[in-house]
């Protein structure tokens, strides 16, 4: 395992056993390009253990999860090739009988609207954060269910009831677990029937007038914008 960064052919991934040239020009056309910069590889555990620094990286390198799998780093622009996960295999002690080497290598990829599919492959869970991460910017929104939803200075679990008082404006917000830092890209809402006098923006800014009535029960959903299927439901009474 190198990360080393190669020539290749576009569209192909063909390397010419390593003796392409960047520039170079094939018969039909097309030229030569680099793979990814060279980046050596790194255990899951490692990138966990610094994920801010890893993260600042602009460009990605290959990251070995303990299940065997390995992820790039970073969202693979069109028309781009990562490094070289492994470039060689090296044997170390001679075989005392006629075998054939194979090496069976899967391939498994998606986008950011797809990325669900690749999770119910069966990741770890530092490999489910990991592809969350790339594809939507935050992890684990939703996959476990237990995010807290923070209104004001109260905090509401999902389950229970929140208790708001008339006259008064509200700023929901959702947090990943554990952090303070609110998730910019949900959107929220009031379901159910409507209540005179009560408003709640996309932003998460809830309005109860002085006029309403005590014992009133709102109920509401947010939603991850680059993925609508992750929600949370609340209940809050006024």
């Amino acid at each position: 395992m190198s990360g080393k960064d190669k020539p290749y052919k576009p569209g192909t991934g063909d390397m010419g056993d390593y003796t392409y040239t960047n520039g170079q020009t094939f018969p039909d056309g097309t030229t030569a390009k680099s793979t990814m910069p060279n980046k050596s590889p790194i255990t899951m555990a490692k990138y966990v253990s610094d994920k801010s620094s890893y993260d600042a990286e602009p460009d990605g390198r290959w990251i070995l999860d303990m299940d065997g799998w390995a992820y790039w780093s970073k969202l693979l622009p069109s028309g781009e090739a990562t490094n070289l996960l492994l470039d060689e295999v090296i044997q170390t002690v001679a075989p005392d009988d006629n075998y054939a080497y194979f090496i069976n290598v899967i391939l498994q990829a998606s986008n950011a609207t797809e990325y669900l599919d690749l999770i119910d492959q069966g990741a770890t869970g530092n490999g489910e954060d990991l592809i969350e991460k790339l594809a939507t910017g935050t992890e684990n929104l939703e996959m476990d269910i237990e995010r807290w939803l923070e209104i004001s200075e109260g905090e509401y679990r999902p389950g229970n009831v929140l208790f708001l008082i008339p006259g008064n404006k509200y700023q929901l917000n959702a947090f990943e677990p554990g952090t303070q830092i609110p998730i910019k890209n949900v959107t929220w809402r009031l379901t159910g029937e409507s209540v005179p006098g009560v408003t709640l923006d996309s932003t998460g800014v809830l309005a109860i007038d002085s006029g309403v009535p005590t014992a009133t029960v709102l109920t509401g959903i947010v939603t991850l914008n680059t993925n609508p299927i992750k929600k949370m439901t609340f209940t809050i009474t006024i």
